[in-house]
């Protein structure tokens, strides 16, 4: 199987292509941060933050670039989770809360 570095290298290539200047930060969380990441059953969980909130046309370019990684890394494919959320969504988050 296609160790998780990988899969996360080239879907950061694949935004890099798709989201330009619209990608302003990205994060990874859930079990893979956690330590208690399994190949064979995790997820590999991002949040993504965008300069503006995600509109239709984005949300589609978005789910061709997941359906490309998910052709390419076939055992990977559902278990890419990622939240896309603007700067300004990301703000109104009262500090302290998780």
């Amino acid at each position: 199987m296609v160790p998780p570095d990988t899969v996360l290298s080239d879907l950061r290539e694949a935004w890099r292509r798709t989201l330009t200047d619209d990608l302003l930060g990205l994060y990874v969380h859930g079990s893979l941060v956690a330590g208690d990441f399994d190949m064979n059953r995790s997820d590999l969980d991002l949040l993504a933050v965008l300069a503006r909130d995600p509109d239709g046309k984005l949300l589609g370019v978005l789910a061709e670039l997941h359906a490309d990684l998910d052709r390419r890394h076939p055992l990977w494919a559902g278990r890419i989770e990622v939240e896309y959320v603007s700067l300004d969504a990301v703000r109104l988050v009262p500090a302290g809360t998780t």
